[in-house]
């Protein structure tokens, strides 16, 4: 079933609205307007989308999964 999501404050479009829902299908994606939506009330909360650090450097690439070697190995 649908999910509506009802939170204080909802990050839409680079800016924190209020009342406002968020409505999400069954596979969990961000869907339009659902009426049969189950209600998940989250007053005092804000809802914010799950960020991703896309930045990184070429040579942050080639030592991607090695430690760090101390004086102590």
């Amino acid at each position: 079933m649908a999910k509506s999501f009802r939170p204080s404050l909802l990050f839409r479009n680079g800016a924190f609205v209020s009342g406002e829902s968020l409505f999400v299908d069954d596979e969990g994606r961000i869907a339009a307007a659902v009426e049969a939506a189950e209600q998940i009330d989250l007053m005092d909360k804000a809802l914010l989308p799950g960020f991703v650090n896309a930045h990184s450097h070429s040579f942050q690439r080639l030592i991607r999964g090695s430690r760090l070697r101390t004086a102590a190995d």
